[in-house]
């Protein structure tokens, strides 16, 4: 038989054909073939464009710089971190106007960046920035952060100027995160004068890290033999993980009475040749074929909330023993979740018979290869079935999360149909700001005669950025059928 190029999605008799004529029965393909492939595809992911395996480390050379690099705290970490630095690590100097390549590495690298004097220097700090995001490498600046600008002849330092938000911005659009380590340090007001007075500054180790964190975890490393001190903050739009307390790799987080059997949604554990439970925590998702109906579902979770029903037997929720911890809430702070469920039947279905077809297909045309086509079709929201709630563990900033029957769902909807497959996406609700308080504890600082809130205003400009901000995004996906 010779197919035409055409879309997989049309003509029923091109699938009959496809079907019962060229292929035997081996070459259908099943619901736990298929959606691991079609997850996949719809996962809203953002790409991760961090280069992998090189780093880059940014040193300040600028006037005021000495006196940090000679605190007797801060040499220490400055050492430390400068000798571990190796042949992964490109190293530049920030001089005036531009960012210039060094090569010394080790001891000589320390002797360098720690020299003196240092004459009439203006750190390009925002070059160094728009050089982190140009080359994408995972970078530490080591910097007091204090950029100047030249406004008619004068040179003057930024006191207002949020220039670091579009930096900080991409660079968590990209899928990075920024770790500040902050460090006070004195500094003369009047750096040629013996005598003068003393004002009070930071210093930042700035980590453009990845999502794994490796520059700020190569920091830490080299400076853990020294006291603490120092604060942090990490600016970042995922700050929580995620566990399970799944009995065993087979079960998830269905109902299980103390026999570990599931009487109220009959989820299928047992792999074989009907749709089976599926745990792809690795990829945040899970796939749930309850064979009992919605209404018998609810009928059943309702005897079993019975207060005479033993408690290690009774029902408490639809999916739980999933945990989110968040790790901090420097920048945000979430204060709930959301769910969306969307009836994926006919998209499922399509895909599924692309799938079939790609995998039985052994003819070619006059052109070469059929290639047949997979036109995704949107789902249908369905309302008033499921809602999720956060509950408080005993374990400080962690919180299980629960599916449950939406109150309003007496266990019929008019938008599903026994069989259909739904998509239960859990999405991160409302979000606050993190404590502003100690946001301008790490970065506002005096100077002689005005506050220096460039950072800050950096800081909190990126975190009122809707492309950063968490609400909305994807935690986790669950798949449901019932039968």
């Amino acid at each position: 038989m010779r197919l035409i190029s055409t879309s997989v999605l049309g003509a029923v008799s091109i699938w009959s054909m496809i079907f019962f004529t060229s292929c035997p029965p081996v070459c259908l393909t099943t619901t736990n073939e298929v959606l691991p492939a079609y997850h996949q595809i719809k996962l809203q992911k953002d790409e991760c464009k961090i280069e992998k395996g090189k780093y880059a480390i940014y040193y300040d050379l600028s006037d005021g710089m000495k006196f940090a690099y000679q605190d007797n705290t801060l040499k220490d970490y400055l050492s430390d971190i400068t000798n571990r630095i190796n042949g992964s690590w490109n190293v530049y100097g920030l001089v005036t106007g531009q960012v210039e390549p060094i090569s010394e590495r080790g001891s000589e690298l320390y002797a360098k960046v720690n020299r003196e004097p240092y004459t009439d220097i203006k750190a390009p700090i925002e070059e160094s920035m728009k050089d982190v995001i140009r080359k994408r490498m995972p970078s530490l600046i080591v910097s007091d952060l204090e950029e100047y600008q030249t406004i008619n002849g004068k040179t003057e330092i930024q006191h207002r100027s949020a220039y670091a938000k579009n930096y900080f911005s991409q660079w968590l659009k990209m899928g990075g995160q920024i770790y500040f380590f902050v460090m006070d340090y004195k500094e003369p007001v009047n750096q040629k004068s013996k005598t003068s007075a003393m004002k009070d500054k930071h210093l930042f180790f700035v980590a453009f890290d990845n999502a794994e964190g490796e520059v700020r975890k190569f920091v830490e490393k080299a400076i853990e033999i020294r006291p603490k001190s120092y604060r942090t903050f990490n600016l970042s739009n995922k700050t929580y993980s995620l566990s399970t307390s799944y009995a065993n790799a087979t079960q998830g987080g269905n109902y299980h009475d103390s026999n570990g059997m599931d009487i109220i949604s009959a989820v299928n554990e047992k792999i074989g040749e009907k749709d089976y439970f599926i745990n792809d925590f690795e990829n945040n998702w899970e796939f749930y074929p309850c064979f009992v109906s919605w209404n018998d579902m609810l009928k059943y979770a309702k005897d079993m909330q019975n207060p005479e029903v033993p408690k290690t037997d009774q029902y408490e929720h639809f999916l739980s023993k999933l945990f989110i911890t968040f790790e901090d809430e420097d920048a945000f702070k979430i204060d709930n979740l959301d769910i969306t469920v969307t009836n994926i039947q006919e998209d499922f279905e399509k895909y599924k018979n692309y799938a079939t077809a790609m995998k039985c297909l052994d003819e070619k045309d006059e052109n070469g290869s059929v290639s047949p086509e997979y036109k995704s079709v949107q789902g249908t929201k369905v309302l008033d079935m499921f809602k999720v709630s956060m509950n408080e563990t005993k374990e400080k900033g962690k919180y299980e999360i629960c599916v449950d029957f939406s109150d309003n769902f007496n266990g019929q909807n008019a938008k599903v149909n026994e069989g259909d497959m739904l998509k239960l996406d859990i999405t991160i609700g409302n979000v606050q700001k993190g404590n502003i308080q100690n946001m301008e504890n790490n970065f506002v600082w005096n100077d002689v005669d005005d506050k220096n809130e460039a950072i800050f205003q950096s800081v909190l400009n990126t975190l009122d950025d809707t492309n950063i901000s968490p609400k909305g995004k994807l935690v986790y996906t669950y798949y449901v059928r019932a039968y």
